[in-house]
């Protein structure tokens, strides 16, 4: 079941009073790019494109590639697809990339984003989540459906719209 964006808001504060700024910008990521855990975690610093200041269109947004051809280490999507950008393109969640942007400056462009791993993430999710005292600690794949979902009910997106971010084939997902 997707997560209201106040539970994901309050687990990504709880990780960053620890001190696991990049965990909860994981998470955060996650939910408002629709990204399969996979994803999130094969990102490089190179695949975070920020803003071009002076253009007309889209201007101030933040850009995720996925999957690029290019980087010959790349793997095509689940459904066999490369070069799939997701924009940032709701102005209150601007700060997630930029943070990420910031904390991660010192990579190399093919380094990953995220240095842990789903075993870890998952047992700061079931801490965070015992913070909050939920009866329930978060899967990975759920932040994934729980940005759609909140699209969906603020009527941010069209479903159609969502099934393109989503990058979702079927009508039924």
């Amino acid at each position: 079941m997707p997560l209201p964006w106040e539970v994901v808001s309050g687990l990504a504060a709880s990780m960053m009073l620890k001190g696991m700024k990049l965990e909860a910008l994981f998470m955060l990521l996650s939910t408002v790019a629709y990204l399969r855990p996979s994803e999130a975690f094969s990102l490089t610093r190179g695949q975070l494109i920020p803003p071009v200041h002076g253009m007309s269109n889209n201007a101030g947004e933040w850009v995720l590639l996925l999957h690029p051809l290019e980087d010959e280490l790349s793997k095509a999507s689940k459904t066999w697809e490369f070069d799939e950008s997701i924009r940032i393109d709701i102005p209150e969640h601007q700060w997630i990339p930029a943070m990420l942007f910031s904390l991660t400056r010192h990579l190399s462009p093919h380094q990953p984003l995220f240095n842990f791993s789903a075993a870890h993430m998952t047992r700061v999710l079931k801490a965070a989540s015992c913070d909050l005292r939920l009866d329930s600690s978060p899967m990975l794949y759920q932040f994934r459906h729980s940005g759609a979902s909140m699209d969906a009910y603020t009527k941010r997106r069209t479903m159609k719209e969502i099934k393109l971010r989503g990058r979702w084939r079927s009508d039924a997902s």
